[in-house]
């Protein structure tokens, strides 16, 4: 594998470098609400960082005028800072997600030098993570996969840098990391720092050095500690019900309510590698050239990440995102030019690009998604990566790699407008309150609404889904609150009316692709060119009025 040498002369080359490259990767289609596509978006994120913006009340989290502890604010002040100094927006919604993620990139760089791994290789690790499948699905959105990982990875620099280097001031990143974490997602954080913590300076005997860096250390973890606590500490003082029963549930009800079977879990967790899974496979056949200090290391956070999540019962893969720096690491410090395993694994990827590429770029010309000139580009960058894959290249081929998601995630699910609301629609809820019945899917979501209106919103009454009961239904009544309805919730709209002779006024209907359309939808669409095939058809409903 040949390098550009003169490039990485410099670690602020390379960080320059890197920055211009996740900033080319991630930024194209941040402002279109087509990227906002996963649930927790909606259900734990958005709304309570509006609530903040819009009150002031930044101490206590609201979801929908109810007290929510089911995630801790850190990322929501993140959030509703975002939109205080950007105004509400769609790309100040995603801004701390993706620095978060920068962040990752350029942290993974920082633990392949800390770990003895060439400038080179440290800085193929961290293209290798911004060109996979787990950057784009869980890092380009407001999720709190890349805040924990970031603050997993600060926790586990500062201790591993303390130890390493003989210095005990970095602890003290570690006991920001550690916190950062935690008021992240919970237990989450601090629980795969504590089991790296044991795992490594048990199995290395790092925990020599730390021995002696007892009074650091417990000055540390005594801050670590008071800033973890201090914030659920006030919480239980003025919502101890609330924040006692939400923990419960989130903790204990929840992690178990829904089994995901072992091999399941692992299965869709390799998507998140994509499209270096033939790396990774190559790379667990090699894994014993490692050297034994960084098998150590490596092991030891696949432990501390892999663990927890197998106790659980309810998995899903975006536990698996703070896995993928020190996979993608351990790849680029394994690669071995010429190895038969690696050259087979790159020519097999090289295939898949080839073969893959042109049908994806071809389904986005064929339903108008992407113009003539974006549909060149990412054939062309496609097409290098494939050829430097193919010779062998790894370095030249995940640059080229990463640029061909750019093209394709950005403005192709930009054009897709998945989740658009028409200006008439925000238009005719002006300031009038606003609720939605039942779980009305992602597209007329009331979440994205306060982003089209900025910053007045309308005021939330009617929400099932939030409240886990039938809602306030008469409030709603009483403020001319406006409901936002899909073509499958009006017969639930009419069953829930029918008992209270109520009418209703419809004041706009617009149409919107479903990402949950069938298969065979998908293909009709694709073999016609025409995106309605995908359409749902949606309402804005109001003036409920007795019959007479």
């Amino acid at each position: 594998m040949k390098f550009p040498e003169s490039f990485f002369n410099s670690n602020w080359r390379i960080f320059w470098g890197l920055t211009i490259l996740s900033g080319l990767v991630l930024l194209p289609g941040t402002w279109s609400p087509s990227q906002l596509t996963r649930g927790d978006v909606t259900k734990f994120i958005l709304p309570i960082v509006l609530d903040m913006h819009v009150t002031g009340d930044w101490l206590t989290p609201h979801l929908y005028g109810h007290v929510d502890f089911t995630k801790p604010p850190l990322f929501h002040w993140l959030g509703a800072l975002c939109f205080k100094i950007f105004s509400v927006s769609f790309f100040s919604a995603r801004l701390p997600a993706l620095l978060c993620t920068w962040w990752m990139i350029l942290m993974t760089y920082a633990f392949g030098r800390l770990l003895d791994i060439s400038r080179e290789r440290s800085a193929l690790g961290a293209i290798l993570l911004l060109g996979s499948s787990a950057i784009l699905i869980y890092c380009r959105q407001p999720l709190l996969e890349a805040p924990l990982s970031v603050g997993l990875m600060l926790g586990v620099y500062g201790l591993a840098a303390a130890c390493l280097r003989n210095q005990p001031l970095w602890l003290y990143l570690a006991a920001a990391g550690f916190a950062a974490s935690a008021m992240v997602k919970w237990i989450v954080g601090p629980l795969s720092f504590g089991l790296f913590m044991i795992i490594w300076l048990s199995w290395s005997g790092q925990w020599r050095k730390l021995r002696d860096m007892k009074g650091h250390f417990a000055a540390a973890a005594s801050l670590a500690i008071a800033a973890t606590a201090a914030w659920p500490v006030w919480m239980m003082r003025l919502h101890g019900d609330d924040l006692y029963w939400t923990v419960y549930k989130e903790i204990f009800a929840e992690r178990f309510k829904v089994p995901t079977g072992v091999a399941i879990y692992l299965a869709h967790s390799l998507f998140l590698g994509l499209p270096w899974i033939l790396l990774i496979f190559a790379g667990l056949f090699q894994i014993r050239r490692l050297p034994r200090e960084q098998g150590k290391f490596f092991g030891s956070w696949l432990a501390a990440v892999f663990l927890p999540v197998l106790v659980i019962s309810s998995r899903t893969s975006r536990y698996t995102v703070p896995a993928m720096p020190v996979i993608f690491l351990a790849v680029a410090a394994l690669w071995q030019a010429g190895d038969r395993w690696w050259r087979r694994a790159l020519q097999a990827t090289a295939w898949c690009c080839v073969l893959a590429v042109p049908f994806a770029v071809a389904v986005c010309w064929r339903l108008k998604l992407l113009s003539l000139p974006f549909c060149g580009l990412e054939l062309l960058t496609a097409a290098a990566g494939a050829y430097f894959l193919y010779k062998e290249k790894l370095y030249h081929a995940s640059v080229f790699v990463s640029l061909a998601y750019m093209v394709y995630v950005g403005p192709a699910y930009a054009g897709l407008r998945l989740y658009e609301i028409p200006k008439e629609v925000i238009g005719a809820i002006g300031q009038r309150p606003a609720g939605r019945f039942k779980d009305t899917p992602y597209t007329a979501t009331l979440a994205y609404i306060p982003l089209y209106l900025k910053d007045q919103p309308p005021r939330f009454y009617f929400d099932r889904r939030a409240n886990g009961q039938e809602g306030n239904f008469d409030e709603a009544m009483q403020q001319d609150a406006l409901i936002l309805l899909s073509e499958m919730e009006m017969p639930l709209l009419e069953e829930f009316l029918a008992g209270r002779n109520l009418s209703y006024t419809i004041f706009r209907t617009w149409q919107a692709p479903s990402y949950k359309s069938l298969m065979s939808l998908k293909w009709k669409a694709f073999v016609s060119g025409d995106l309605s095939r995908l359409h749902r058809e949606f309402y804005l409903v109001g003036d409920f009025k007795s019959k007479r």
